[in-house]
């Protein structure tokens, strides 16, 4: 039997966004999936500009599988400066993760 890595949720790292241009944010899912949608929770100075997309990737090294789950989506910066997304809790098929706080800086 495959043993695979622990499950987690986490931001990749965006790299300075630029005021008033839309950029992209990505939430990977690793060794699970997301359970329904994923809302973000609001942040001053962040818009949401829509659904995000998905990809799921997976493979297996030595017999151990893993997975990945990204969920991307694009954001406005609507001001300059430190903009902070709080931490928040996801239901993933393997019960509720928590997602670290990201913040993001806008120059």
């Amino acid at each position: 039997m495959a043993v695979g890595w622990s499950q987690s949720v986490a931001w990749n790292n965006p790299g300075a966004l630029a005021p008033n241009e839309a950029g992209q944010l990505e939430l990977v899912f690793t060794d699970c999936q997301p359970a329904g949608s994923v809302n973000l929770p609001p942040a001053n100075g962040l818009q949401i500009l829509g659904q995000p997309g998905r990809a799921t990737s997976f493979s297996m090294i030595n017999f151990q599988t893993s997975s990945s789950t990204t969920l991307s989506y694009a954001v406005l910066p609507t001001q300059t400066g430190r903009i902070q997304i709080p931490s928040f809790e996801v239901t993933t098929d393997k019960g509720r993760k928590t997602v670290p706080g990201l913040a993001l800086d806008v120059t």
